[in-house]
């Protein structure tokens, strides 16, 4: 609950202010972005609404069908925005590449919630809310996380801000663990055990290294040898 409550809205609206800077004309007099993010919190206070309503075991029809319709139009509207915002573009730039392609998981995550939802509605089975939930917490939490504190890391460091091979690495093989770790969750086969191994794996084989490698920079002199 405390997942969506507070980390998430903080890294979605951190996204927005990363994203917008990108938007052709976003800093041109008459264009207003202000509406993504009040959309964003808004998805955000729906999909927490959700987790409360499940975790409580509170079944209404009405509301089930409703959230249903508007997770998938949040997804839609998300990849949409995803788009907008120069995903294609935006792999020239690894770093920038990072941002997008986390966000673009969030938009999976809501499409993937959408779908088991329908799918719970007319089959009766296990909803696919745990795969959701990994699209957005491993894939969108994630790669912000890793792209966000390697961008402040190196610009504190007097480093380029640039992704060079080792994040870049790091970054492709935490986007192989999110795409294990939802497949075990949403596909109910015999290889689920040997899913989430790979996917623990592959996270382990991503993060650590990346965060062996940053805290080796920390509390060193900047390496540019400004102050700071």
């Amino acid at each position: 609950m405390h997942l969506f409550k507070r980390l998430l809205p903080t890294l979605a609206a951190a996204q927005h202010f990363n994203d917008v800077k990108t938007v052709s004309g976003v800093d041109q007099p008459g264009v207003n972005t202000l509406w993504v993010l009040y959309f964003l919190v808004l998805a955000v206070l729906h999909k927490t609404a959700s987790v409360w309503f499940d975790w409580s075991g509170w079944d209404w029809p009405a509301w089930n069908v409703i959230s249903s319709f508007w997770m998938l139009v949040t997804a839609l509207i998300l990849l949409w925005l995803a788009l907008v915002w120069g995903l294609i573009q935006s792999l020239k730039i690894r770093l920038l590449a990072m941002l997008h392609i986390g966000f673009l998981w969030l938009g999976l995550g809501f499409l993937l919630d959408a779908t088991g939802h329908f799918w719970t509605g007319l089959t009766g089975e296990v909803g696919w809310s745990l795969g959701a939930m990994h699209a957005t917490t491993m894939g969108f939490m994630g790669s912000l996380l890793l792209a966000m504190v390697t961008r402040v890391s190196c610009g504190h460091g007097g480093r380029a801000l640039v992704a060079d091979g080792f994040i870049w690495f790091a970054f492709l093989v935490l986007q192989l663990a999110t795409v294990f770790r939802v497949a075990a969750a949403i596909l109910h086969t015999e290889y689920h055990g040997l899913l989430t191994l790979l996917a623990a794996f592959c996270w382990l084989a991503a993060m650590g290294p990346w965060a062996i490698r940053l805290v080796r920079w920390y509390g060193k002199p900047r390496i540019d040898g400004q102050p700071g």
